[in-house]
């Protein structure tokens, strides 16, 4: 459970089912479960429609609608469930829309011969079911070297429509070797997959997919859909790990002695870390200062976070107590978090879960005076429907202003507005007259003054049964 008290005298408890841990969020942003009880997952991605597609250890690509794991996989492919990072990634096709293309970057397993290494196929969703694939569709774009030590990940289209793959050493300064590199394709011209421009083209024998190069292994990266920049999370074999501003043609060092120039962020770990989870925000949900920040997961064995490094440079903690493997900006702006429940380094298998980080509150507002106390009984800590029928808030706003509470859906619809003109009075929720379905809701207290100025500061989350 977590408290977060203000200047204005507020205080918001959450009572959630699953999540206890200390949390770091700044003032108005809560995280919750979105969908709990995976099995060994390893990435995920939203689909332009909105679905999250999750891959997981065992070779299996899943789709989630609304929170809601759907029954049959979408695809089932031949990778090495043996290796712990078997499935690397999940990419959608620029015109996905239009062609269902969705692309995987795992490790694929041959048991006739025992083959394994890099692989990058796509598949195509069934056009009588979009939830499933065409169990005939999967196309292999790229094979890439043979198992080596560590497998990469990092999977994402550019803004320039090329499809991005991180693979991981050995081979990292061996321009003949796809292994410790960043893979650059046009997935859309296959099988002329070579882009002219990539940086090595035409170089003697160095391979012509490869973008850049001197990485041990690019887990997780992600591309700012404004500007175009590309970062790329290295996990390095030691501390610190590395996020690297992509560039062509750089080095960025590792089995060498040569580098592209310091990285763009440092990472300094404790005991068993990686650098996991790539993200940029350019949404709308989150206040505006949050446009064009980075957010990146820190996975520790102890407490892992996210944190975020802002337009401006600066990086700092924006989250504990999760660890965190892959992020995403979900279609409704929040920030989506695929974590493990094991606070250690896991084996296979493992469980998992998606949390949704969400702002529900207001910037911007002109500050007016303010103090207002929510009253949950006896105890004023939680707040559970099924022990009472009502809630109360104290308000303790002027006599010169206009004091309410609104009380929302999980879907963001209002289900209450209670508003009172007296100075500390208390504001009564009956629950028997609107019980909201299953799920919690949310709860805002809301000041205006006679000159039109208003206050609005998020509450808590009321747990419904």
């Amino acid at each position: 459970m977590r408290r977060n008290g203000s200047g204005i005298g507020m205080m918001l408890a959450i009572c959630l089912r699953l999540s206890h841990q200390v949390s770091a969020l700044p003032a108005d942003f809560v995280r919750k479960d979105w969908v709990a009880g995976l099995h060994s997952p390893l990435a995920m991605r939203f689909a332009p429609d909105g679905r999250l597609f999750v891959t997981d250890q065992a070779c299996k690509v899943w789709v989630m609608k609304d929170g809601i794991p759907l029954p049959a996989p979408f695809a089932t492919v031949p990778c090495k469930t043996t290796r712990r990072e078997s499935m690397m990634g999940v990419a959608f096709d620029p015109n996905f829309s239009v062609n269902g293309y969705v692309y995987l970057h795992y490790d694929y397993y041959d048991p006739v011969n025992g083959a394994s290494g890099n692989r990058i196929t796509r598949l195509t969703a069934s056009t009588g079911n979009p939830d499933v694939a065409d169990p005939k569709s999967e196309t292999i774009i790229l094979t890439g070297d043979p198992e080596g030590g560590d497998m990469g990940g990092a999977f994402f289209f550019g803004k320039d429509g090329m499809l991005y793959a991180g693979t991981g050493q050995p081979g990292s300064q061996d321009l003949t070797s796809l292994s410790g590199k960043v893979l650059r394709i046009n997935a859309a011209a296959y099988p002329k997959i070579i882009p002219p421009d990539n940086p090595f083209v035409g170089k003697g024998s160095a391979r012509p997919e490869i973008y850049a190069y001197g990485l041990r292994e690019p887990w997780t990266g992600a591309v700012d859909t404004v500007t175009g920049n590309i970062a790329i999370n290295d996990v390095d074999d030691g501390s610190p790990d590395w996020v690297y501003a992509l560039k062509s043609g750089a080095n960025y060092g590792y089995g060498g002695t040569s580098a592209a120039g310091p990285a763009w962020i440092n990472l300094v770990h404790n005991g068993y870390t990686a650098i996991a989870g790539a993200a940029f925000y350019e949404a709308d949900a989150f206040p505006s200062a949050y446009k064009g920040s980075y957010f990146f997961g820190d996975l520790e064995a102890a407490a892992g976070t996210i944190r975020r490094q802002t337009a401006s440079g600066q990086t700092n903690v924006f989250e504990t107590g999760l660890n965190v493997i892959q992020l995403d900006v979900g279609p409704d702006g929040n920030l989506y978090a695929l974590t493990l429940d094991s606070t250690n380094n896991p084996s296979p298998p493992w469980t998992g879960r998606v949390q949704r980080i969400s702002y529900l509150g207001s910037a911007g507002i002109a500050s007016v005076p303010f103090e207002a106390q929510d009253s949950f009984g006896p105890d004023r800590s939680v707040v559970d429907p099924r022990n009472s029928g009502e809630v109360h808030f104290l308000l303790g706003a002027g006599p010169a202003h206009v004091a309410s509470v609104k009380i929302y859906d999980r879907q963001g619809r209002l289900i209450e507005s209670l508003d009172s003109q007296a100075p500390g009075k208390i504001l009564t929720w009956n629950f028997s007259r609107k019980v909201p379905a299953r799920g919690e809701c949310f709860y805002r207290l809301q000041v205006s003054s006679q000159n039109g100025s208003r206050r609005e500061k998020s509450g808590g989350i009321l747990f419904m049964d």
